[in-house]
């Protein structure tokens, strides 16, 4: 928003003085197809294109800088989640595979029913675990899918429902068994 100083001028915020100004909306609506969506810089310029009769025409960079400019905003609530996270016994986690130049890489998930935590990381690996801030603290239960670099993190774990009945599902289909059926 302008504001008129007290000669009279007009000062323009930093953040609307580029060539091409987008709106607050569609950097929105980018962060939530990323994060929530889980999909890619390339599907999400693709998709705004295709939204708005290819009028609109973001570039894959300037997704990226929307989203870190979204991370630095977004750090003090972060620091909530994970106080709240934190708070709570048990907390279920699970890495879900994403491409990233190429690159295969995970975005792990921490949740309760109030809250979730995304974390980008490398690998499923002790190493890659390490360094997120949650996993250090947490003296909780650890709900998951049996991922043994999580077993050095939390004091107790349990064994996901669903991925055990993938489990008891897939043991049926392959060997025919009665006693896994679901």
């Amino acid at each position: 928003m302008c504001i008129r100083d007290r000669n009279g001028k007009y000062h323009i915020p930093a953040e609307y003085a580029n060539e091409v100004v987008y709106g607050n909306g569609l950097k929105a609506f980018a962060a939530v197809l990323y994060g929530q969506g889980v999909q890619s810089l390339e599907r999400i310029t693709q998709l705004i294109s295709m939204v708005t009769g290819k009028v609109v025409q973001v570039s894959q960079g300037s997704i990226q800088n929307w989203l870190c400019e979204f991370h630095k905003k977004a750090g003090l609530e972060i620091e909530k989640i994970t106080g709240h996270l934190l708070d709570h016994a048990c907390v279920h986690t699970d890495g879900t595979n994403v491409t990233q130049d190429g690159k295969q890489s995970y975005i792990r998930n921490f949740s309760i029913p109030q809250a979730v935590l995304h974390v980008p990381v490398d690998a499923k690996s002790h190493q890659a675990l390490s360094v997120i801030p949650f996993l250090k603290q947490y003296t909780g239960t650890l709900i998951h899918d049996h991922e043994t670099a999580l077993y050095q993190y939390g004091l107790y774990h349990a064994e996901c429902n669903v991925h055990l009945i993938r489990y008891l599902t897939k043991n049926s289909e392959d060997t025919k068994h009665r006693w896994s059926g679901i």
